[in-house]
């Protein structure tokens, strides 16, 4: 009888244990909306309702870019999950999304549901489908291009390949001080444009203006490097028709770029001559192009009865060049003296920066003038070209004697400004000045 009864009461716990066993089931659980979708992750999550009779040890939210494939706990590459809390009740998660392409540049719709896991299994809430945003904008730079009195042209670049995202909103900024915004002057260009040109036009003459680009998409915006540039005090034109602006510095008023004529002021054409065997036989007027700074001429044309420069304005003297370099600090003894002399008035004349319009070093250069000399070169008389890059040589109209005229000219590594008589059949660079 005792052994029958053991029997029985083994065979009554073990059905005990096997209908608690049985009582068991897999969590209840439900997908909330996101609360937060951005470009790169999402936050959502759902409600534990029923843990199903046994503790849920994890929870959180799968993830998949598959169209195909129910989001699940598993280890295939294209399928993600969250796992950072535990027990019954609401959770919410964080969790990164992906954009498609080598580059990353393609949006794609991802696919998510929550899940809950107790002893007896995983379990899972209603699938949602979310796509990113938009990825946050850049404004790679906004570049110079030319100006006038009342406009400037620029290129412009928003995002550097292969990066792209969706635009809302396209500015540039203008200001008369650092840091233009939107919140200032801007100019919105539209959308459609196909080319990455803009001009701006309505600016105030000789006026100092900083500019950046802006845009703005869904996830935020973003400036531009800045750029500043000035407007032209005003300007000439010449008889090819070029268009030149001055300065004034002092009581004088400059071109601020090198002529580039063709004719005389009254239309006759001015002789071209590039061959080096012709250009040292030559003793009358000629010019020739080997440089992108303007023309070289040879003294004969600047004293040219026809003279080079447009109505109103006139190469200048010996005299008006020391008048300028007076008024930039030297000292009347300095300014009578040759060779390199003064300071750093040579500095104050040259265009900034370099490599570009000068070879580095570019000693003393700050172009607090305006002038905006660059680095032509010049051409010897005996026709070979030399010193692109490092040096620039101005012409004045003053003769030395019947074969030499005076000359300016600045350096790459020197701050000062040389004045030299140079034989006449020189080309060198020419400034015109205000009558």
């Amino acid at each position: 009888m005792k052994n029958a009864y053991l029997i029985i009461l083994a065979a009554s716990l073990l059905c005990f244990s096997s209908c608690l066993h049985e009582k068991k089931t897999l969590p209840v659980v439900t997908t909330s909306q996101p609360t937060e979708v951005t470009w790169d992750h999402v936050v959502a999550g759902g409600e534990a309702l029923d843990d199903g009779g046994s503790p849920v040890t994890s929870r959180g939210i799968c993830v998949t870019t598959s169209s195909t494939d129910l989001p699940e706990i598993t280890d295939k590459w294209n399928m993600w999950h969250t796992s950072d809390s535990s027990g019954i009740g609401k959770f919410t998660s964080t969790s990164k999304l992906v954009w498609a392409g080598a580059s990353g540049t393609i949006a794609q719709t991802h696919y998510f549901r929550a899940y809950a896991t107790n002893i007896t299994g995983t379990a899972y809430g209603k699938l949602v489908t979310i796509s990113p945003k938009s990825k946050p904008p850049s404004f790679a730079s906004v570049k110079f291009v030319s100006e006038t009195e009342t406009s400037v042209v620029i290129d412009y670049v928003i995002a550097t390949p292969p990066e792209t995202f969706k635009i809302d909103e396209v500015d540039i900024c203008a200001s008369t001080n650092p840091n233009a915004s939107v919140e200032g002057l801007h100019f919105l260009i539209p959308l459609n444009q196909t080319s990455n040109r803009y001009s701006i036009n309505g600016l105030i003459p000789n006026t100092k203006y900083y500019l950046r680009g802006y845009v703005k998409n869904e996830s935020g915006f973003a400036y531009s490097p800045e750029i500043s540039f000035a407007t032209w005090e005003g300007s000439l034109t010449d008889s090819d028709g070029n268009v030149y602006p001055y300065i004034t510095i002092g009581n004088q008023v400059w071109m601020t770029e090198n002529l580039k004529t063709t004719k005389f002021k009254d239309g006759t054409t001015i002789a071209i001559v590039q061959d080096n065997l012709v250009w040292a036989s030559t003793s009358t007027s000629a010019y020739c192009s080997y440089t992108s700074y303007g023309k070289l001429y040879n003294y004969y044309a600047v004293a040219d009865a026809k003279q080079l420069c447009p109505s109103g304005w006139h190469v200048p003297s010996d005299g008006e060049w020391k008048v300028m370099e007076i008024y930039l600090g030297m000292a009347q003894s300095q300014a009578d003296a040759t060779g390199f002399r003064g300071s750093n008035e040579g500095g104050k004349l040259k265009y900034t920066g370099c490599p570009g319009y000068w070879t580095c070093q570019n000693i003393g250069a700050t172009n607090t003038t305006g002038f905006n000399a660059a680095g032509a070169g010049y051409r010897y008389d005996n026709g070979l070209n030399t010193n692109s890059g490092s040096s620039a040589g101005f012409w004045t109209n003053t003769e030395s004697d019947a074969t030499v005229a005076w000359s300016r000219s600045l350096n790459y590594d020197n701050a000062q400004i040389s004045r030299t008589s140079l034989n006449k059949k020189f080309g060198l660079s020419v400034r015109c000045l205000k009558d």
